[in-house]
């Protein structure tokens, strides 16, 4: 489990290989899937930029790789470059980290 519904968003993430699974639970133990992420997938950017905590949980499908991007970094870079909306900063981010990678 990466984590919880109600756990605070610290971050967003990107995954590079494998399936992730975000789900809602419900008292009967049942769940709701929203979205299956696989490679070159992001989530987690809305509630990290909202403030919120996580509305679902996220659970690895699969044998999973996944880089978590944590809020300092892109909010310090939102800071300190050129305006960039909240849409795109995830590529902004990747960008300035990785440079000449074609993000």
């Amino acid at each position: 489990m990466l984590f919880q519904k109600g756990d605070p968003a610290k971050g967003f993430f990107v995954v590079v290989f494998g399936q992730v699974k975000l789900a809602f639970p419900s008292s009967q133990g049942n769940e709701k899937v929203v979205q299956i992420v696989g490679p070159r997938q992001s989530f987690g950017e809305a509630v990290m930029f909202m403030d919120r905590p996580y509305p679902v949980f996220a659970e690895g499908l699969i044998d999973s790789l996944l880089l978590h991007i944590a809020s300092a970094p892109v909010f310090e870079l939102l800071r300190n470059r050129a305006p960039v909306r909240p849409a795109h900063a995830g590529r902004a981010f990747a960008a300035a980290a990785f440079p000449g990678s074609g993000c």
